[in-house]
């Protein structure tokens, strides 16, 4: 079964899975071993915005 992602909290946790297909809850591995966060942005001019933002928190 494929698992689609609009966003990019889907492609991480497809990811996730992809990896760990033996593991029974990939939730449980993001809550306990990645950090995350979010900022909500607002209309279609943010776009650049998410892109720049997803980028300099990879970087750091």
């Amino acid at each position: 079964m494929q698992i689609q992602g609009e966003a990019t909290t889907g492609q991480l946790r497809r990811g996730i899975r992809r990896l760990f297909t033996d593991h029974p809850n990939t939730a449980e591995l993001i809550i306990i071993h990645i950090g995350f966060s979010f900022i909500t942005l607002y209309g279609e001019e943010e776009v650049v915005n998410r892109f720049y933002l997803e980028t300099l928190q990879l970087g750091n």
